[in-house]
């Protein structure tokens, strides 16, 4: 049978207005075995967000413990750092 195959794209939008694709999810389902391959493509999408989530948190970790020479560097104030620190793993 033939493939469809199913896209998504998550998008964060900064503070500052601006927005980055950060991550691209291609599932695919063929129609001969549908419930199979709909389950597996759900499983596969759970668990990149679950990755995705892990390492949003593991980034935000090390933010908070950025210098604030390091963090000058990277163009953003502590303040700023602590915000983004802060937040629970599935904020944006």
């Amino acid at each position: 049978m033939k493939n469809k195959m199913i896209q998504e794209v998550a998008v964060l939008s900064t503070s500052g207005g601006t927005t980055a694709v950060i991550e691209k999810v291609s599932t695919g389902y063929t129609q001969h075995n549908g419930s199979f391959h709909l389950i597996s493509s759900l499983f596969k999408t759970v668990s990149e967000t679950f990755k995705f989530w892990a390492k949003r948190s593991r980034e935000r970790a090390e933010l908070a413990m950025m210098s604030d020479y390091h963090l000058d560097d990277i163009g953003i104030t502590r303040i700023e750092a602590q915000r983004e620190a802060n937040k629970w793993f599935w904020q944006a």
